[in-house]
């Protein structure tokens, strides 16, 4: 059904993607992986959410076709304060750019948590430093003004 969806509006390449956890991938790797690879062969980005959270394992990383890493908000939650957290989250961001994948950070809150992840070579970040969820009046607000109502 999703194919279908995908041929009948063409969208850009990278422009869809999907989220994925870790435990999605464990009753049957191979199958997972191979559904995967069929939606990235179609333009859609995979994304794994969570990283390092429950069943991590660096064998996701290198046998899954995946384009981009979610930390997980306990790995930024005391970034700044924290040396353990910061090697942790060092270490996942260049094993993941060695691998040839983007690293997003979750639950950004503060701009010293931002300042570490910019040292550290983080793609990109999400978060309420970064922005709040907002429904739909507010998002057609923001892009046609630049700002919430």
């Amino acid at each position: 059904r999703t194919l279908a969806l995908l041929a009948a509006h063409r969208p850009a390449t990278g422009a869809v993607a999907i989220e994925i956890t870790e435990s999605c991938l464990i009753d049957d790797f191979e199958e997972s992986a191979r559904k995967l690879a069929i939606l990235r062969a179609h333009g859609i980005a995979v994304h794994l959410d969570d990283f390092g959270t429950g069943f991590s394992s660096l064998n996701y990383l290198k046998h899954l076709p995946v384009d981009l890493v979610k930390l997980d908000r306990s790995f930024i939650e005391n970034i700044h304060r924290s040396p353990m957290d910061r090697g942790v989250v060092r270490n996942i961001i260049r094993l993941s750019h060695d691998l040839g994948l983007q690293v997003v950070a979750e639950g950004v809150e503060e701009q010293e948590q931002l300042q570490v992840l910019q040292l550290a070579g983080c793609d990109l970040v999400q978060g309420y430093l970064t922005g709040r969820p907002m429904d739909d009046e507010g998002m057609q607000s923001l892009l046609a003004h630049g700002r919430e109502p």
